[in-house]
């Protein structure tokens, strides 16, 4: 999410449009003079767009009603609450905030539009009573793909690439990614067919009470060259791809999932469980597994290692996939939603001059003697009463923060 802030930020800026960015906390990798630190009291106008990058409960969330200008949502999606439980209280707290963010904006009418990255994302705003026609679908995430040209880190490339079995998994140690499921596969992999096999498993949080599960975990089943390589470099990222036989995720939610587009890039053949968006960021490409059976899997990482004829096959299949979701694409599709927004969200402001009433379409600037009004409301308000300039002055007056 952090990521795709980032690249959003800077696609509208050579768009040419004046863009601020704000984060409740601001990370060391943060290229600076992107981000600043949010408050609950930096000046917005009304004729500004709040483009909000959402996943969780927190403080922007919380203050984004008393902002009175158009806002849109960018649906990151949110891990579900009961995948925490007994791991992680805060996440748990913050997941579940997040989920009656979004059904009180939904019963309130708080965002002119909301973008998913993924259909299953749009899928879940339209259940928690999202309108369908407020909403926007973007083919998938803006990406850092410059960065996967890096060149690898020598040094890890020569540890990895030792002539052993390198079953990948990419993602932060969660209780949603099911970095145990996964174990439990290696296990029998390494028991059952190949014993010099390595599992690596790259992500923060081992540290977490879920973390420490997995260690005891891995101990229970006497599994072994099991790897947490921790906080890496793009570098040693790189070099990890490179050397990947198989990519596997067992993950239970996502929202997109980005490792997958990263193993696609590097060549890494891959097997997922059909869970929340993985089958829709995988587009046909991969291989979908239904069950997390040890046994099946396990055959199946076997298959695609041993033959190679199918191992191509997948490969080329992932490679038109990311034809699909090519970068630009997304970018010209994302400037394209913005422009859709702004054309149905012209401003209508009713004036008046020596000569009667007038309607004037004016974009994010006001000029004139205009009432700060959507064309809508103002009609609004004539089915109440008789609109004049005293009785639509009195409406206004009445209302605390005018919606725009």
């Amino acid at each position: 999410m952090g990521n795709h802030a980032i690249l959003t930020h800077n696609l509208l800026k050579q768009a040419g449009y004046h863009v601020e960015t704000y984060a409740c906390a601001i990370g060391a990798t943060v290229p600076k003079g992107i981000a600043q630190v949010f408050s609950p009291d930096i000046d917005i106008k009304t004729d500004d767009i709040i483009l909000l990058q959402f996943g969780t409960g927190g403080l922007i969330g919380d203050s984004i009603k008393k902002f009175a200008c158009r806002k849109i949502l960018m649906y990151q999606n949110i891990t579900p609450p009961y995948f925490f439980e007994g791991y992680d209280v805060p996440a748990y707290n913050a997941t579940t905030w997040g989920y009656r963010l979004i059904h009180d904006w939904a019963e309130n009418d708080v965002f002119d539009a909301l973008i998913a990255p993924s259909q299953y994302s749009l899928d879940e705003l339209h259940k928690m009573g999202i309108p369908p026609e407020k909403t926007y679908l973007l083919p998938g995430c803006l990406m850092p793909l410059q960065s996967y040209s890096q060149d690898a880190d020598e040094e890890a490339l020569a540890d990895y690439q030792d002539g052993h079995t390198n079953i990948l998994f990419v993602g932060r140690v969660a209780p949603n990614k099911k970095q145990q499921d996964l174990i439990r596969i290696f296990a029998y992999y390494q028991k059952y067919i190949d014993p010099r096999a390595k599992l690596i498993l790259v992500g923060s949080g081992l540290n977490s009470p879920y973390g420490e599960s997995l260690k005891e975990y891995i101990e229970e089943l006497d599994a072994e060259n099991v790897i947490f390589p921790g906080f890496i470099s793009t570098e040693t990222l790189v070099a990890i791809y490179k050397s990947a036989d198989v990519f596997v995720c067992m993950s239970e939610h996502e929202g997109f999932c980005v490792p997958l587009v990263e193993a696609m890039v590097y060549g890494v053949p891959i097997i997922a469980y059909d869970a929340a968006a993985v089958s829709g960021t995988l587009g046909g490409a991969g291989i979908l597994v239904q069950d997390k059976d040890p046994v099946l899997v396990s055959k199946w990482i076997q298959r695609i290692i041993d033959d190679r004829e199918l191992r191509e096959a997948v490969i080329e299949r992932q490679y038109e996939r990311l034809k699909e979701i090519e970068q630009t694409h997304i970018e010209k599709v994302m400037l394209e939603i913005l422009s859709d927004f702004n054309d149905k969200n012209i401003r209508r402001y009713e004036y008046i001059d020596e000569t009667g009433s007038h309607e004037k379409e004016v974009g994010t600037r006001i000029s004139g003697i205009m009432y700060d009004v959507l064309k809508e409301n103002f009609m609004r308000i004539g089915e109440i009463l008789p609109c004049t300039k005293e009785t639509y002055l009195q409406e206004v007056k009445a209302e605390e923060v005018p919606r725009f």
